[in-house]
């Protein structure tokens, strides 16, 4: 079993795009697959798999309210996933630090709990990253974006979370990308698959259904794709 936080460090990287097809495409190849909104406070898996409102959310979990398996749904795709809110209802301090209760018990029963990580590096995020096992990066071509996805890598060997890949995401091979090769030096990291930027992603993420059900065959969704291939042969 692996529990993978997808984290990056600045806001638009394409963070919730991964987490959602990539546990969609791990689910697919029959690796039992559940997917964890662990952004407390600006949450967005409930917003781009058409569910934005639950009875049930992490919320109510992580506050001791409700047992994990209210706040587990499947959605019309297939993925499991356990939302959070999106009201402005606010968590004690120490609720944050129960969420790794709540990830040990949805590891017990699955192959990979894939956690859509906070933004910026609050306590949310580091309660997410020490309690995963691995982390996957999620970056841009461009320096903001790099300089955070640094920042993230820092910040996960800090807690003793391995990195098991970055994404460089929304790439246009354009003259104001940096390169892989420049990203990689600047990251001190290999760049595990490039993910380009394609209209198909803004369509799905539009129609409220993961680009690996609804354009299986863009060349964004191939990469992610290849990149579940890849985590699936590993042995963890």
């Amino acid at each position: 079993m692996s529990t993978l936080a997808v984290i990056s460090g600045k806001g638009g990287a394409g963070k919730t795009v991964t987490s959602i097809n990539l546990a969609l495409a791990l689910a697919g190849r029959r690796r039992s697959t559940v997917l964890v909104d662990t952004n407390l406070t600006t949450p967005h898996v409930g917003i781009h798999l058409g569910s934005p409102n639950n009875p049930v959310d992490l919320h109510d979990i992580i506050s001791g309210h409700k047992h994990v398996r209210h706040g587990l749904y499947i959605h019309r795709s297939g993925l499991r996933v356990v939302p959070a809110d999106l009201s402005f209802r606010t968590l004690e301090d120490h609720h944050a630090d129960m969420l790794g209760n709540v990830i040990s018990t949805l590891s017990g029963a699955h192959e990979f709990v894939i956690l859509d990580g906070p933004n910026g590096f609050g306590k949310d995020f580091h309660a997410v990253v020490r309690s995963a096992d691995n982390v996957l990066v999620v970056t841009n071509p461009e320096l903001s974006a790099v300089t955070g996805a640094l920042k993230a890598i820092r910040s996960a060997e800090m807690h003793n979370s391995e990195v098991a890949g970055v994404v460089l995401n929304r790439v246009k091979n354009d003259r104001h990308d940096l390169s892989v090769s420049e990203v990689e030096e600047l990251i001190g990291k290999k760049v595990s698959v490039v993910i380009p930027e394609d209209d198909a992603v803004r369509d799905s993420i539009r129609s409220r259904n993961p680009l690996i059900s609804s354009y299986p065959k863009a060349r964004s969704a191939l990469g992610f794709a290849g990149l579940a291939d890849n985590l699936a042969r590993r042995r963890y």
